[in-house]
């Protein structure tokens, strides 16, 4: 049996497309509220444009294969076969690309859904069942709906449909849950979906019908998903409760999930649908980002209890000692628990191990992509797989981490590791990149530049670059992975710059993670990390000052595979393309000093002005100042 935490990944998005708010049931829990989400049914050209739209987002989710082939798509309502054109939807879909199309339905299964659709062109029909009986299902969804679901299931599965079942706990139904196991077992059905229930729709006034405690939850949840599990049926319910070794982490800051209402009202949280807090609006077939505030000022908000949100809305799930300090925290509600029966199910932990090259327990190199806040996504050396490893102190992009793998799982078609790093380095030529094009050399005289005024002495450090004469100059080639050359306008490293000056760092962060994701030879987004890392602290934090050295040094040795050895041309500043290069190394240069290292610093700074003598950068100064003796500290002009 595997079971493993199923984490967010910028890997994969969701998008949860309720094309209309209609239901031929009135279910006690229904999370739809009709002010907030609108009671109107979208017209198959809106659903079009909704579903190109979303696939367009930002072209920075985009890399060399489109990004709509990396999100799932989840058909809901209301009741979404109540819509006459679903079938037109799902063909829509599929033409697009979307990695998985699903439609959850409550089992009516209207106008005749499923002989206008084929096996290929759904992944799964998801059946709503929220009892083991049809007495408590029924009280709950409404009379006669068990037959149907039972009946509906039986329809998909013999028309080679993949199913899938919901059952949404509550103190209403969790005393049948363990009874599941045997009413699922026989079904045909791929994969079983526990749920929470929200206190948001007509659960925010459930007279005494509410969440199950935690003791109920973690007595009763796992132990029937190991069961149902036994049965061949991967199982996934809500993490909620988090142990005191793990952290808490909103996916609203990580992953891509996206609540579509017919409105076009767009959320990021499902916790937040019941108020007017959604981060986007589609206007005019435009999706626009809401002014503040919203639930992204949330998403940033750090609280004992975990959640804010949950914290707001629902806090009866909450317990806290007698000092008033909360005894656990709630997990994001998009935190899941996956468990399946391995030896049942093609992919299981012994193949991803044999078909990786990954052997638990022996070492093994890869390369950081794309650092985030809770993993790195990495590439494997020797053979160049992805896999996402659990694990984030101070790593950089382009570093090579050398890790004692302790488990490999994969969700999907994603894979990832947990373990040790055993060591790190930064070794650029073993990633085999292709070095950056020289433009063209042209020809420098130093008799033709200015060193100041004719009464003014030569500055000596710019003496030798004089004597020696006339040098070859040229321009380094840039990277900027997303920018239109059809658009002047176009910059995402801009960009970037201006989310972290406007005090979104986040946002800046994942911008500079996927540009660096597609090709780490971006030497500006080098150099904008190891400033914005170099900056954050003011004192001798020497975690944060090691990892702006990472980011510049790393920029600094992809710069490096460009120039022949004992290479005694010029990088003039004055072209543009090669300031990326020169303010990593500026940032390396500050960054050696900083930590103690002047000699080394002042080699970097002397040949600095060999590449570049109009000294932009006043590495002069800085090289007067290791002279004097000072610290970079000593330096600075920098208050505490």
């Amino acid at each position: 049996m595997l079971k493993q935490t199923v984490t967010f990944s910028k890997d994969s998005s969701n998008l949860f497309f309720h094309i209309l708010t209609k239901c031929n049931l009135s279910c006690s829990h229904c999370y739809i509220n009709t002010k907030q989400h609108g009671a109107n049914t979208l017209d198959i050209d809106t659903i079009k444009k909704w579903l190109t739209l979303f696939s367009k987002k930002s072209d920075l989710n985009k890399t060399n294969s489109n990004k709509i082939g990396q999100t799932n798509l989840i058909f809901l309502g209301g009741e979404p076969t109540l819509h006459p054109d679903l079938h037109l939807a799902v063909k829509e879909a599929k033409r697009l690309g979307f990695k998985s199309i699903t439609i959850d339905t409550n089992g009516y299964l209207f106008h005749n859904i499923l002989d206008k659709i084929t096996p290929d062109e759904i992944d799964f029909l998801s059946f709503s069942l929220d009892g083991a009986t049809r007495e408590t299902n029924d009280a709950i969804r409404g009379k006669g709906s068990y037959d149907m679901v039972m009946e509906g299931i039986q329809k998909v599965v013999s028309k080679n449909f993949s199913c899938s079942m919901i059952y949404t706990v509550s103190d209403m139904n969790i005393h049948e849950l363990e009874l599941m196991p045997d009413v699922v077992k026989s079904l045909g059905i791929n994969r079983f979906f526990i749920q929470v229930i929200g206190m948001r729709g007509k659960s925010s006034n459930p007279d005494g019908k509410r969440q199950v405690s935690r003791e109920t939850w973690l007595s009763t949840i796992p132990k029937v998903a190991e069961a149902i599990a036994g049965h061949g049926i991967v199982v996934t319910y809500p993490k909620v409760f988090l142990t005191k070794d793990e952290t808490f982490q909103c996916a609203g800051l990580v992953a891509d999930n996206y609540f579509i209402f017919p409105n076009g009202r767009v959320y990021q949280c499902p916790i937040c649908e019941d108020f007017s807090l959604h981060s986007y609006e589609i206007k005019n077939d435009r999706l626009i980002a809401t002014p503040r505030i919203n639930e992204k000022d949330l998403f940033n908000l750090t609280i004992p209890e975990g959640c804010v949100m949950n914290k707001m809305i629902q806090p009866q799930n909450l317990s806290y000692n007698k000092k008033g300090h909360p005894e656990y925290q709630i997990a994001c509600c998009m935190l899941k628990e996956e468990i399946s029966n391995i030896s049942e199910r093609e992919g299981g932990l012994n193949e991803i191990t044999s078909d990786s090259g990954i052997q638990i327990g022996k070492p093994i190199e890869m390369v950081a992509i794309a650092v985030k806040k809770s993993a790195i996504r990495c590439k494997i050396i020797s053979t160049g797989q992805p896999i996402t490893f659990r694990k984030v102190r101070d790593e950089v992009e382009g570093e090579i981490l050398t890790i004692k793998p302790s488990k490999v799982w994969r969700f999907q078609k994603t894979h990832y590791m947990t373990g040790e790093i055993i060591s790190k380095k930064i070794d650029i030529p073993a990633l085999k990149l292709e070095p950056l094009a020289l433009a063209d050399p042209w020809s420098w005289d130093p008799q033709n530049h200015y060193w100041g005024e004719p009464d003014e002495p030569v500055d000596p450090y710019f003496q030798p670059i004089i004597n020696f004469g006339i040098r070859d100059a040229y321009e380094m080639e840039q990277i900027i992975p997303f920018q239109d050359p059809k658009d002047i306008d176009s910059d995402p490293i801009l960009d970037a710059s201006e989310f972290f000056n406007q005090g979104n760092q986040v946002e800046a962060f994942k911008i500079m993670e996927k540009i660096l994701a597609v090709d780490l030879r971006c030497l500006d987004a080098h150099a904008h990390l190891g400033a914005w890392e170099f900056n954050r602290s003011k004192k001798k934090h020497e975690m944060i000052i090691l990892k702006a050295k990472g980011h510049y040094e790393v920029g600094v040795n992809i710069g490096k595979l460009s120039l022949p050895e004992n290479f005694n041309g010029l990088l003039p500043w004055g072209c543009i393309d090669n300031r990326p290069f020169l303010r990593c190394l500026h940032g390396y240069g500050l960054s050696l000093w900083r930590l103690g290292q002047p000699r080394e610093a002042e080699k970097l700074f002397k040949k600095m002005l060999w590449l570049n003598p109009a000294d932009n950068q006043g590495i002069r100064f800085l090289l007067a100042d290791i002279d004097d003796g000072k610290t970079w500290y000593e330096s600075t002009i920098f208050d505490d």
